[in-house]
Parts: structure tokens; C-alpha cells; sequence
């Protein structure tokens, strides 16, 4: 139980930062239904996809590679460090 442990925190601190250029975005919310990690939402003000948390994000990269506008940026955060 204890190896089981200590791989647990090594993925925990692997995080993943997502980036929308609204400039493109033009609110298709195909990221939005695409996530698995329900990362997304819609802003009021715009109603363009906007980070919700990017604690969430899996870097699953499926909203990077279905976005029809390349308008999304998903990176791997390398502040966190193991």
C-alpha cells in the first residue's frame, strides 16, 4: 500500500494550464461538451468558453484538437515541480 502511495502525489502535482484566445473563439462550445473534466464554461458577458478551474484539466488535449478555430492552448505547467 505504501508504493500505491507514493506514485499518488507524482500525479496530483502534474497540472496542465489551458489558454482561450477569445479573439477566435467564436462560441461554438464544442470544448465545452467535448470535456471530460468539465473544465469549461460559457461567460455570461460573451457567452465565449472560459477556464472554470485549470486544477481540473487531465491534458486529455481533446478541446485543442476539436476546436475548429485553433482558438485553445493546452501546456503542460512546468511551475509545479515533482
Amino acid at each position: 500500500m505504501a508504493e500505491a502511495e507514493a506514485s499518488t502525489p507524482t500525479k496530483a502535482k502534474r497540472k496542465f494550464h489551458v489558454d482561450i484566445n477569445l479573439d477566435w473563439c467564436k462560441s461554438c462550445y464544442i470544448c465545452i461538451k467535448i470535456c471530460p473534466a468539465d473544465v469549461f464554461h460559457a461567460r455570461p458577458v460573451d457567452e465565449k468558453s472560459e477556464v472554470i478551474d485549470h486544477a481540473r484539466c487531465i491534458g486529455c488535449m481533446m478541446c485543442e484538437q476539436h476546436c475548429p478555430d485553433f482558438a485553445i492552448e493546452v501546456t503542460k505547467d512546468e511551475s509545479t515541480s515533482e
